[in-house]
């Protein structure tokens, strides 16, 4: 109970510090920076703010580094949104190569929902194919990746990246809230209950904050001359 409440402080005083940054006067981009800095700095809340570091030309500085097998199970989980735990408990026996659809067992719910097959994926999908078993297995175990660390840290030591899988998931629906700015196609896509959780990664995006400015000031710009007393009326 304890550790839940603690996470509602947190996201609660992130949601607050975020909109106060939000109303922040563009030209106080100093007064942003501090305010980022200082809660990134924090252990608890810094692991929201890794993307901010990790763009995507980063994350594929990681992806080319890696085993076509684990750069497979890497980008579908950047495309697809899908978590660790999901994507790493898929099935041969779920795929729909007609449709190419997966059936995912989703870890945050008893739930089941169909994923499509990412374009990048299906040449690997379709070379490896097998009639059943678990699609991304680790051949030591023969049982599903518990995880990259070793790999992740290796690549990390040469590259100065640092990427976890959960980053991905992060990424993907920073990503398509760029592309769609439809926060609801953000929710589906992470399949979030509640869309204030799917919120909270559309407030990484500077380039998505400065978009909106761009197109805001264009259109007060447009009704500014519509309305302005010496237009012209037409007769």
């Amino acid at each position: 109970k304890n550790a839940i409440n603690d996470l509602r402080g947190i996201r609660a005083a992130i949601n607050k510090v975020m909109y106060k940054v939000a109303d922040v006067d563009p030209k106080a981009g100093k007064y942003q920076k501090v305010v980022f800095e200082t809660m990134k700095q924090d252990p608890m809340l810094s692991p929201f703010f890794d993307l901010l570091d990790n763009k995507l030309a980063d994350i594929d500085k990681v992806l080319v580094r890696l085993p076509e097998d684990k750069r497979t199970l890497l980008e579908l989980m950047l495309i697809t949104g899908l978590r660790w735990g999901e994507a790493t408990e898929l099935q041969w026996q779920d795929l729909d190569r007609k449709a190419w659809t997966i059936r995912v067992r989703e870890t945050s719910q008893e739930a089941q929902t169909l994923v499509s097959i990412p374009a990048a994926c299906k040449k690997w999908f379709t070379d490896n194919h097998a009639a059943a078993g678990w699609i991304f297995a680790n051949p030591s175990t023969g049982k599903p990746w518990g995880s990259f660390k070793t790999a992740l840290n290796k690549i990390e030591r040469e590259t100065g990246v640092k990427i976890t899988p959960h980053d991905l998931r992060r990424a993907s629906a920073t990503y398509l809230y760029e592309a769609t700015r439809d926060i609801y196609a953000v929710q589906h896509h992470l399949h979030h209950k509640d869309v204030r959780t799917s919120q909270i990664y559309t407030r990484y995006s500077a380039e998505l904050s400065k978009s909106a400015q761009e197109n805001l000031q264009r259109h007060l710009q447009g009704l500014r001359r519509a309305e302005s007393p010496n237009r012209k009326k037409r007769k």
